[in-house]
């Protein structure tokens, strides 16, 4: 499995221009400054931008499906392609149970209630949380509501998953437990994970391969010691501590 984002997208004073391969069975971590554009593109991979010229295409051996092409006048909706999307915020629907939320991306693509709810069930099962269905968001921890919004991602069966600094909003003591139960989930997850993070320790402990982003455009690429041994600019020199 391959996803190829080759994109150029104008967003207002700000333009995106890449050209990226991903791989099947890896994480790849995009890091950058804030306004890098790295949540940009996640956005053009899940629908939620459409790019203005380049191509959005999913490999999967001899079946090539196009996502995002202008000139062929290919334009799939977010429901339409196979993306679990993890935002940083987590956004759980607060009226909604825990299993409710979970189940939410198969409802919307036409899973039959009883399909979905044990798909639910199972999930919840895998990331820690059996028993927890039938309550509210608002009673989560930040750790129960990180894993909630992961199960949701995953449960579609998506893939590419993206993770838009699933971290970020816990505390430090929460982070370090939360991160080694979501590299064991990526451990086990064969489609493409795309991880957006400001923070190297991070992209080294659960990336394969980081790729760095300046001002819309990828400045380098290689694994975190590859990046540290040779940065390529200031950014890149103080995110690695040189």
């Amino acid at each position: 499995m391959r996803l190829v984002v080759r994109a150029s997208v104008t967003l207002d004073a700000f333009s995106l221009d890449v050209d990226l391969t991903f791989e099947g069975g890896a994480t790849v971590a995009l890091l950058g400054p804030n306004g890098a554009g790295k949540t940009t593109a996640l956005r053009v991979i899940a629908g939620l931008e459409a790019v203005d010229a380049g191509r959005v295409v999913l490999e999967r051996g001899t079946d090539v499906q196009v996502w995002d092409d202008p000139e062929a006048r290919v334009l799939l909706r977010p429901e339409q392609r196979s993306v679990g999307f993890m935002f940083q915020e987590y956004r759980l629907f607060p009226a909604m149970s825990v299993l409710e939320n979970v189940a939410f991306g198969l409802r919307a693509r036409g899973v039959r209630a009883e399909v979905a709810r044990a798909t639910a069930i199972g999930w919840l099962e895998r990331v820690g949380l059996s028993g927890r269905g039938a309550q509210r968001p608002a009673g989560l921890s930040g750790g129960e509501s990180q894993r909630v919004a992961l199960a949701r991602a995953l449960a579609t069966d998506p893939s590419v998953l993206l993770l838009d600094e699933p971290l970020a909003a816990l505390d430090v003591s929460t982070r370090v437990e939360v991160r080694a139960d979501l590299a064991r989930h990526l451990r086990e997850f064969h489609g493409v994970t795309i991880l957006v993070t400001h923070d190297p320790a991070e992209a080294r402990l659960l990336a394969d391969h980081v790729v760095v982003l300046e001002r819309g455009r990828v400045l380098q690429q290689g694994t975190m010691d590859e990046i540290a041994a040779a940065p390529a600019s200031a950014y890149v020199e103080r995110l690695v501590g040189r």
